[in-house]
């Protein structure tokens, strides 16, 4: 048996196992079962974690009514407070709705849900199906995102029940429980970078495509983003300010998303951008509107992320103010335009959440466990860096990184049958890659390949600097 967590936090681990059982499984094929598993509060999980009121994503819990057309604040700023105000309210609802001793609220932490794999673990070992199992009270497991913090919890919590474990998309667990984890996002444009090669080499396939280069697809978007000054619409009184910044706030969601998974969400990414354009030519309530629609239709909810994230953090963030976590919303939206403000959010909601849980475990982590883990991490990873992989990977004994050349988060976005092959391999024998580590750039967006590499394609560093040349400065601590 091998236990899945597909991340969030908050994110249901049997829709996990229902939508992507198949696909994963063959990588091991009949050699396990695939289990998913909704952690205390999450998915179909009883008693629930969700509150009336909370867990809808900014474009879904923010009303065109509520933003005062004419203030001049930049986008951040109005970003921001919208967000601040938000988790106030939420944070008020879910302390009433599930913040009680026997509700689900207190309960959701992650050393909680680790305790719970023990649980399960040691149910299915006295169960007819564990008959001629070997080791079947040692976890197996795959965890991606979140749900690697979850895995590297557990293996510190119980070394001696780790079997075979894949840990991919690497969280730091140490600056997750402290909530510094600004610089979890420093690839963020570095993946959305990729977008305009890709688009170029695919030609005519990509709506977006234009020019005799990658740059040249860049200078569009550029062109596009220059339109988007909002701060100079709201200063100037445009007519159309409120609806500008409601398309700015709409654009860089969409990106975020988008960067998640280049293969997938690339071709609706080019196709969002073009759209982009054409409401900007004559841009008014009812042309959002339309563009919402299209938007809001493949955009995700967001789950219980402050359940999980704000107390795994020991509710470190509560009751702080905007100008308390300046610094961190600062450093976030410096490092990266696509995700700074979107990133920032998480990182507010935890300034309402005023729920603790009973138990929290924040280290030490690393250790000797009884398996060796496998940890894999993308190049080009907008939201758990490569270097999380390789600092984390020698933290636990006998560990290994294998290290993904692909955009996106997590490795089965790449589609990259090397990794494949040897996550596979590892669930089926127990054996690490070794010094063949290293997987090779495969079929991107459009079906293009890359022969050469996405470093050697010629202007990617110019298109890089474009998109830093777009971020806000970095902050300066006070020293006082």
């Amino acid at each position: 048996m091998i236990l899945t967590n597909p991340g969030g936090p908050g994110d249901s681990g049997v829709a996990a196992a229902l939508g992507l059982g198949k696909e994963l499984s063959a990588a091991f094929g009949t050699s396990y079962d695939f289990v998913g598993f909704d952690p205390r509060g999450v998915g179909y999980s009883l008693p629930s974690g969700i509150c009336v009121g909370s867990g809808a994503s900014p474009q879904k819990r923010r009303s065109i009514e509520t933003i005062p057309v004419g203030r001049g604040p930049e986008i951040p700023e109005l970003f921001l407070e919208a967000a601040y105000q938000n988790a106030t309210v939420n944070g008020e609802i879910c302390q009433e709705q599930i913040g009680g001793p026997n509700d689900a609220g207190p309960h959701m932490t992650t050393s909680v849900n680790a305790k719970d794999m023990i649980s399960i673990l040691d149910a299915f070992a006295a169960s007819p199906e564990a008959v001629g199992v070997e080791n079947a009270t040692d976890l197996n497991y795959w965890g991606f995102s979140y749900g690697t913090f979850l895995g590297q919890t557990f293996a510190s919590m119980f070394p001696d029940r780790v079997g075979r474990m894949v840990i991919d998309a690497v969280v730091d667990p140490e600056d997750y429980i402290l909530m510094q984890d600004e610089k979890m996002i420093q690839f963020s444009d570095e993946t959305f970078s990729t977008f305009f090669i890709y688009c170029f080499l695919a030609g005519d396939a990509c709506p977006y495509f234009t020019g005799s280069s990658p740059y040249d697809v860049y200078l569009r978007f550029a062109d596009t983003v220059s339109k988007l000054d909002v701060d100079h619409a709201f200063s100037h009184g445009w007519q159309n300010a409120t609806d500008l910044y409601l398309l700015l706030e709409d654009v860089k969601l969409t990106l975020f998303e988008g960067i998640y998974s280049a293969i997938e969400n690339f071709p609706t990414m080019a196709q969002t951008l073009v759209m982009v354009e054409q409401a900007l030519k004559n841009l008014t309530s009812a042309s959002l509107g339309t563009f919402e629609t299209y938007v809001n239709s493949y955009l995700p909810i967001v789950g219980q992320s402050p359940a999980i994230f704000c107390t795994d953090g020991g509710n470190l963030l509560f009751n702080s103010t905007l100008k308390d976590m300046s610094f961190i919303t600062a450093s976030l939206k410096s490092q990266t335009w696509v995700s700074g403000e979107i990133l920032s959010v998480t990182r507010i909601d935890c300034a309402g959440w005023s729920i603790k849980g009973t138990e929290r475990y924040a280290g030490p982590f690393g250790g000797d466990t009884k398996n060796p883990m496998l940890f894999v991490s993308n190049t080009r990873d907008p939201v758990t860096p490569v270097y999380n992989g390789q600092k984390w990977s020698h933290r636990f004994k006998g560990a290994q990184l294998l290290t993904v050349d692909g955009t996106g988060h997590t490795s089965p976005i790449t589609k990259n049958t090397c990794a494949f092959q040897k996550i596979g391999n590892y669930f089926k024998t127990g054996e690490l890659p070794g010094n063949d580590n290293f997987c090779k750039l495969e079929v991107g967006p459009w079906n293009v390949t890359i022969p050469q590499g996405m470093e050697n394609v010629n202007g990617w560093r110019d298109i890089q600097d474009g998109l830093a040349s777009l971020r806000a400065p970095a902050p300066c601590r006070s020293r006082y």
